[in-house]
């Protein structure tokens, strides 16, 4: 019974710590993007983990707002000493192919999928289907969620939205 008891204890322990990282991680971050873009105020409370464009690392997406912009934040390689950040930015406020229809959304994780093709008629630029490909929802509750990719082609952060 002892030995099954330190192994539960163990794997709780493990978990915390995990969870604390990622905390660091997700801190450290923000920081990047505050010092890259203070043009927007990063909400650490929509923050994910995703390994956007499968080289293995993850990387940290953050949603930040200014008076009329969104921006979709991607800190790649975390953790490193050195973070890169990327961002795409959308209108805010407004109903527009390229913008948000509320003031504020949610990131959710996806893996990539035939969705766009059934969507558009075809795939967006660079956009890849694999077992390790993921993609970025940006959903504010009022119009068609945007989504964010890695462009293969590109090797950058692009979107499509239906």
């Amino acid at each position: 019974m002892k030995p099954l008891k330190i192994v539960f204890i163990t794997i709780i322990l493990m978990v915390f710590s995990y969870q604390a990282c990622q905390a660091d991680q997700i801190t450290d971050a923000i920081k990047s993007l505050q010092k890259a873009y203070p043009k927007f105020i990063w909400q650490k409370d929509t923050a994910v983990v995703v390994d956007i464009n499968a080289d293995g690392i993850n990387d940290i997406a953050v949603l930040g707002y200014s008076a009329d912009k969104a921006a979709v934040g991607i800190v790649s390689g975390a953790p490193l000493t050195s973070f890169k950040t990327k961002i795409l930015d959308f209108n805010r406020g407004r109903d527009t192919q390229r913008g948000m229809c509320g003031k504020t959304a949610k990131l959710i994780i996806e893996k990539t999928s035939e969705a766009p093709k059934e969507a558009l008629g075809e795939y967006p630029e660079g956009y890849r289907i694999c077992d390790n490909c993921y993609e970025i929802s940006v959903e504010d509750g009022l119009c068609d969620p945007m989504t964010i990719y890695w462009n293969y082609k590109t090797n950058e952060l692009d979107w499509w939205r239906a």
